[in-house]
């Protein structure tokens, strides 16, 4: 797998020395308390994309690495990833990336995933991170310059609810049917240079306050797709059968500084 270490603000830094080669073990960070390798990436005929890591704890305290912000060819996707290690050890753990999930994105081939490396001290949560840290790894070997990320399919009824320079939000589609939930299917592009978060606030169904508890994150310069639900039955306790109207106010923010001002809040009203 190759790799580049890139800026937390999404902007590709390519370092063409840099090939594709078997097994390579590739230090991606490395200061006096922790270090963090990619050994290898390799494809599993079941699970999809295999990323194989090595967390080293040179600490005196137990350390926990996560990913975060991750997004593959311009997708955000999650790979629900932690490994907590204990002072001194270390350990080898593997990355999965559903290579189902991700075709339904429209992505064929994983040229590039994006994240960033997050490493805490387990015993002082509140304390400041001792890495928070962008990278771009290569598996297929192309470089930043050879990749192509795919563009958005729009779908037939769909729903532009917001475009502008902050953020467009579509909703794609509603799934109705009987089940615990009412369903929406999203996506979201984030046009900023920074990593947003997005949620849903003072929403309201047919004029009913129903909450959906709903939000995201989506890495500077990268889209996602989400689902916004609503338990069915908490519109049924506001004597809902049919959804005619949702009204909601978006609310964007810097996901890095939560002191600062909105960079979008407005309120849209959508008619399944």
């Amino acid at each position: 797998a190759d790799a580049t270490e890139a800026p937390t603000d999404g902007a590709p830094k390519v370092d063409e020395s840099q090939t594709q080669q078997e097994n390579l073990q590739l230090e991606l960070y490395r200061n006096d308390r922790c270090a963090f390798s990619v050994t290898k990436t390799e494809y599993n005929e079941h699970l999809g994309l295999q990323v194989h890591v090595l967390c080293e704890n040179n600490s005196d305290n137990t350390l926990l690495f996560t990913w975060n912000n991750t997004a593959v060819c311009g997708y955000m996707y999650e790979p629900y990833w932690a490994e907590e290690v204990a002072a001194g050890k270390k350990v080898n753990s593997t990355l999965d990336f559903d290579t189902y999930e991700l075709e339904k994105m429209g992505i064929t081939s994983v040229d590039e995933i994006f994240f960033t490396l997050s490493v805490i001290d387990a015993e002082n949560f509140l304390d400041a991170p001792l890495v928070n840290q962008g990278f771009r790894i290569y598996p297929t070997g192309k470089t930043a310059n050879q990749v192509v990320y795919p563009e958005y399919v729009h779908k037939n009824g769909e729903t532009v609810i917001a475009e502008n320079d902050v953020l467009t939000f579509i909703i794609e589609s509603v799934e109705d049917e009987v089940s615990e939930f009412y369903t929406l299917n999203c996506y979201l592009a984030n046009h900023t240079g920074k990593n947003l978060m997005v949620s849903w606030d003072s929403v309201s169904v047919n004029g009913f306050m129903v909450d959906p508890f709903w939000a995201t994150s989506v890495a500077a310069g990268m889209q996602a797709f989400t689902q916004v639900n609503f338990l069915r039955s908490d519109l049924e306790a506001q004597g809902i059968e049919d959804v005619s109207e949702i009204e909601f106010t978006i609310l964007a923010y810097d996901d890095d500084n939560w002191d600062a001002d909105y960079l979008l809040s407005e309120t849209y009203t959508f008619n399944p």
